[in-house]
């Protein structure tokens, strides 16, 4: 119980640093501010510490195993390169994903609701006084390319429509007052919608065939769910870089659409410019390059405008794709945190947990796509995986409270012997 009451207390302190504190300068600068970087950090520091007497029972499920053996690697690899910098990202990484599962600590429907409608009342105040680069209104948005933007944190958007997603997932499946579900799962697409992000509609997008799926095809771990996942992935890549349909869409004169697809509302002239308008596209292809360098023990930390300056115009760091980051830092060893996601994702089709299976999906899309959450102390990791610790929880009581059902046909009983007078 102590542990899921600390972790509440870590995701809502998480919480007020993405709200009040543009975290820019530690995610891009090198030597980010001390003081701020220890107020970031340690929290989460302490969380995973506390965890170690739960660690020490040695019961582990399959995939913090995984994890455990990838944090053995890295630490190997780490020592091997004097790379200090990849042990303790990647390490607290998986140290607080095994925490989180090994303590069940959850992030619960009140506290996530709370935390929105509270993200929106404070985005908007700061707008007002001034102090903010997004409001939670259409036309709020300071020196942004898509001025329509709204977000319900002051300083970024990418934040907002995760946090919209998991809003939806909450209340979709475990919100029972239809009025109050509705609302909030329509102010989550507002916030996603308004984000102009192609990621979080392609997220949702795949959320909801996984859902459709499962209309027709039973929800258990099988085949086609163990594969949804890898085709997802696929999927996602593909529909960033469909040239075909990039060529259909150049000069296309909508100014929403354009905004949402090319960070333009003008749109653009040619194919090349509509291909160099998805930066994703050239990191991965530079990621990609730097594993090849070393694929059994990776290159370790690196800075991606210092292997390619030409990326200097189109992205000012590599974190915009973790995974594809972590097999250029590690090489093959990264293989296990893919193992991991599809673990997650199979046991949550085991226990039919049709909200965790979701929320990996968007967990494992995004992490293609971005890497500045996927950090052991950001809030959006910490209530993406608490949520899943929560459905988990609550399908896992469901099969609990479900009696067992009898069988079918049963042996007749046999009647008693005759007695005679």
């Amino acid at each position: 119980m102590i542990h899921k009451m600390l972790y509440g207390l870590l995701t809502t302190y998480a919480w007020a640093l993405a709200v009040f504190v543009d975290r820019s300068e530690i995610d891009t600068t090198a030597r980010p501010d001390p003081v701020l970087y220890a107020l970031t950090v340690v929290p989460a520091v302490l969380f995973i510490l506390a965890s170690v007497p739960r660690l020490a029972r040695l019961r582990f499920d399959r995939a913090s195993i995984t994890l455990l053996l990838l944090l053995v690697l890295v630490a190997l690899l780490s020592a091997a390169h004097a790379d200090a910098a990849t042990l303790v990202s990647v390490g607290t990484l998986c140290a607080m994903l095994v925490a989180i599962r090994q303590t069940n600590a959850v992030v619960s429907l009140t506290l996530v609701n709370v935390l929105f409608f509270a993200s929106i009342f404070i985005t908007e105040t700061q707008y007002l006084l001034g102090s903010a680069r997004y409001g939670v209104l259409p036309g709020q948005a300071v020196n942004d390319i898509v001025s329509w933007r709204a977000s319900l944190f002051a300083y970024n958007v990418t934040p907002s429509w995760l946090f919209s997603l998991i809003v939806i997932g909450l209340n979709w499946f475990y919100n029972r007052s239809f009025a109050y579900r509705s609302a909030m799962i329509l102010l989550g697409m507002f916030f996603l919608v308004f984000s102009a992000s192609r990621t979080a509609l392609l997220a949702l997008g795949l959320c909801i065939t996984f859902l459709g799926c499962t209309r027709v095809i039973a929800f258990r771990e099988r085949t086609f769910y163990k594969m949804f996942i890898p085709v997802a992935l696929v999927a996602f890549v593909l529909m960033l870089n469909a040239e075909q349909v990039l060529i259909l869409l150049t000069g296309f004169d909508n100014p929403l659409v354009n905004a949402v697809l090319f960070r333009s509302e003008e749109g653009v002239a040619n194919i090349d410019q509509a291909s160099t308008s998805i930066v994703r596209t050239f990191i991965w292809a530079q990621h990609l390059q730097l594993f090849f360098q070393d694929p059994l023990f990776g290159v370790g930390t690196f800075n991606l405008l210092d292997t390619a300056p030409e990326f200097a115009t189109v992205a000012s760091s590599g974190t915009e794709s973790f995974l594809t980051g972590l097999f250029a830092r590690i090489g093959i060893a990264a293989v296990l945190f893919v193992v991991f996601i599809l673990q997650v994702a199979n046991s949550a089709a085991r226990h039919r947990d049709h909200l965790s299976f979701s929320l990996m999906i968007i967990f494992a899309v995004t992490s293609l796509a971005y890497g500045s959450y996927i950090v052991p102390y950001d809030f959006i990791f910490l209530a993406m995986f608490g949520a899943m610790n929560f459905s988990r929880g609550r399908c896992l009581q469901a099969d609990a409270d479900t009696p067992a059902r009898a069988p079918l046909m049963e042996a007749p009983t046999p009647a008693p012997p005759a007695t005679g007078n």
